[in-house]
């Protein structure tokens, strides 16, 4: 059974994830780091790997922007993306109260590097934009299980900061690696739709600082934008455009 962006998925069988937070605590990515780090085979498997990742990564992204296309995620493909969040998951809380064991080390190591260090290091993204892409794809879901796409989530959960930093870091990081060069055509479409909710929350968006907490250092918000969002979450009462 394969997941597009108009088909209903039906929940996976087995475990369901807890609740998460739409994005992992610095100390989570860190840790992932340490742990695959042990761990530096080469397997040709690996490039399919970077392809399934590719192609996920892809579809978050048509479902972010609302851009309809012809990605599909299949069912197998959807449950190994929750599969590999609730395992980032399980890291976390385990790392919260003690150190991992040499048993947990061996076990996870050969794990998050063939799913995530090696396939990001072929597309040259990032671990933590990825790691966060799967935690939000787990997150953001309708009452059938698909994926609704995150923008409004991040903004009205976290604020206008998150949400400006992940178009930041799609149009200028995953977009021109996840989609080839040569398939300009979908490439800028899409980035075309990045521009439209781009604008619809944002007046500009200058880039991310070395301080990612100073958002406000370097984005403005339309005022009808921000009463809005304001009015949904009064916990950004107090955010201002000054």
């Amino acid at each position: 059974m394969e997941e597009t962006l108009c088909s209903a998925v039906h929940e996976s069988e087995g475990r369901q994830p807890p609740p998460y937070s739409a994005d992992p605590d610095p100390e989570t990515i860190l840790q992932i780091q340490r742990v695959v780090a042990r761990e530096r085979r080469v397997d040709p498997a690996f490039i399919g790997e970077a392809e399934r990742l590719r192609n996920f990564l892809f579809f978050t992204l048509l479902v972010d922007y609302q851009c309809l296309g012809g990605i599909k995620l299949t069912g197998v493909d959807r449950n190994h993306f929750t599969a590999v969040g609730n395992r980032i998951d399980d890291l976390r809380i385990a790392s919260v109260s003690t150190a991992l064991t040499e048993e947990e080390n061996q076990t996870l190591a050969p794990y998050f590097w063939r799913y995530i260090h090696a396939p990001c290091n072929i597309l040259g993204l990032p671990v933590d934009s990825v790691v966060i892409a799967i935690l939000r794809f787990i997150k953001y879901r309708d009452r059938r299980g698909r994926y609704k796409g995150s923008t409004h989530g991040l903004l009205i959960e976290l604020g206008p900061g998150i949400l400006a930093s992940k178009i930041d870091m799609d149009r200028t990081i995953v977009i021109p690696r996840v989609i080839s060069p040569a398939d300009q055509t979908r490439r800028q479409k899409l980035l075309q739709k990045v521009e439209v909710v781009s604008r619809q929350y944002f007046n500009e968006i200058h880039g991310a600082t070395q301080d990612t907490q100073a958002y406000w250092d370097w984005l403005i918000m339309p005022e009808e934008t921000l009463v809005s969002v304001q009015q949904s979450n009064p916990s950004m009462s107090h955010l201002d455009n000054g």
